[in-house]
């Protein structure tokens, strides 16, 4: 839980990885660890940068913590709009009957 450490390093990463999906990862991570310390608009900032390329390994997860982010916001319409758009391109990940849930509560 050295979370100012582990941003840094990942900043690192980011910097010099020549490997996009790597640079996805670092920024996935990096936002989750912003989520957890209530960051949530500089969280949803690096899961933006994620979700710019569907491919990517944690575009799935990076949607879904996206739709928390706003949540947590109070941004209600831009919750349903990322959850919409993590069932359209990945309706059978994990992410998927949370993502059902939520919309219907929304």
């Amino acid at each position: 839980q050295q979370y100012g450490e582990a941003l840094s390093l990942l900043e690192g990463v980011i910097a010099a990885a020549k490997d996009p999906a790597l640079v996805s990862n670092a920024r996935y991570w990096r936002g989750e660890i912003l989520f957890r310390q209530g960051e949530y608009a500089k969280a949803a900032a690096e899961f933006q940068q994620v979700v710019q390329t569907p491919s990517a390994p944690k575009a799935a997860a990076a949607l879904a913590l996206l739709a928390e982010c706003a949540l947590k916001q109070g941004n209600r319409e831009q919750a349903r709009q990322r959850l919409q758009q993590l069932l359209q391109h990945f309706p059978t990940s994990e992410f998927a009957p949370r993502a059902r849930k939520l919309l219907q509560q929304l």
